[in-house]
């Protein structure tokens, strides 16, 4: 009985790690705050702002495996899409937007 609860057991983390491995997340989208937001996806980047009301912004990214890339500030006034983009060289593990 103990062996088949232990079998039970390890086939179960077995199965919940094998989940976690074949659905990264390998995407996302920060909240809009100024009309200005950040994406990724696999190893891109990029800002952009829509009816910005005038702000100063720069896009911020956190690579895996290298070092991090902060871009120049901008000031947007309206649409601009993308105002900044970036590659990582292996993955993106998140992007966000400085304001200054």
């Amino acid at each position: 009985m103990k062996s088949r609860l232990a079998r039970t057991a390890i086939m179960g983390v077995g199965a919940a790690a094998a989940l976690a491995l074949a659905h990264p997340a390998a995407a996302g989208d920060t909240q809009r705050i100024n009309g200005c937001a950040a994406h990724w996806r696999t190893t891109a980047t990029w800002g952009e702002c829509i009816n910005a009301p005038g702000v100063n912004v720069r896009l911020q990214v956190d690579c895996n495996n290298q070092l991090d890339w902060n871009g120049s500030w901008r000031y947007i006034k309206g649409t601009v899409d993308p105002f900044d983009r970036y590659e990582c060289n292996f993955k993106v593990n998140g992007s966000s937007l400085g304001f200054r």
